[in-house]
């Protein structure tokens, strides 16, 4: 049976042509060209995640990309993934969200091994994980960056009581962004920090019945 399985495996395998493509993630996937001009310089794909704007090769391919979030992938073989600091913290963030997908499969994985999932797979953590991981993320490109939590002001349960998302200080200001639910939260078109959700929170709750004017704020997919 188990030659019958390798037999199958190494059947299909020969039946796959192996296909590069190279993708950039940001606000948009867009497939980047592969670059045959000679007079341009590329080094190998690096084994951290984290890598800098530049031309690079996999599996003899040439290619630039300059922002977000790198997938590479040798259909059927092998997967690559790599995140971009090019000193735009916005595109950073963005490229991070693309690797991330709510779910508990990885919520017992450290950092490093959390690390290494994203090198080639999407990590499934829910909001207080993928928090702290882009906590550690960002610290260690020496920005500072805190996690912020929300607690429900309604009767508690055994599975939402609150939320949890990280605040950078970037630009001369503390910005509050939740990448698990991959928004930012704005008050005229300025990203804000938690204290204003939170006093509006307060304010629906304690002056709904008045005639009042609330905050007015949208949620927008930049990150």
């Amino acid at each position: 049976m188990k030659r019958l399985f390798f037999l199958f495996l190494f059947i299909t395998r020969c039946l796959c042509i192996a296909d590069v493509k190279v993708w950039q993630c940001d606000l948009q996937i867009v497939e980047l060209p592969f670059i045959d001009n000679e007079n341009v310089t590329a080094i190998e794909l690096p084994s951290d995640l984290i890598i800098s704007p530049g031309y690079y090769t996999f599996k003899n391919k040439k290619f630039m990309v300059e922002k977000g979030c790198l997938r590479v992938s040798d259909i059927p073989y092998k997967n690559e993934q790599r995140l971009i600091w090019n000193g735009n913290l916005y595109s950073f963030l963005s490229g991070l969200t693309w690797m991330h997908t709510h779910g508990y499969r990885d919520v017992d994985k450290n950092y490093q091994q959390s690390l290494e999932i994203c090198k080639k797979d999407k990590l499934f953590k829910v909001c207080g994980g993928i928090s702290i991981f882009a906590k550690k993320l960002l610290e260690n490109l020496d920005i500072p960056t805190r996690l912020i939590c929300f607690l429900t002001l309604q009767p508690w349960n055994s599975y939402d009581n609150g939320h949890s998302c990280i605040e950078v200080f970037w630009d001369g200001k503390w910005q509050l962004f939740d990448i698990d639910l991959k928004q930012v939260i704005t008050i005229n078109d300025e990203i804000i920090t938690h204290i204003p959700l939170v006093q509006e929170v307060f304010f629906l709750e304690f002056y709904a019945t008045k005639n009042v004017a609330m905050l007015s704020y949208e949620c927008s997919y930049q990150c």
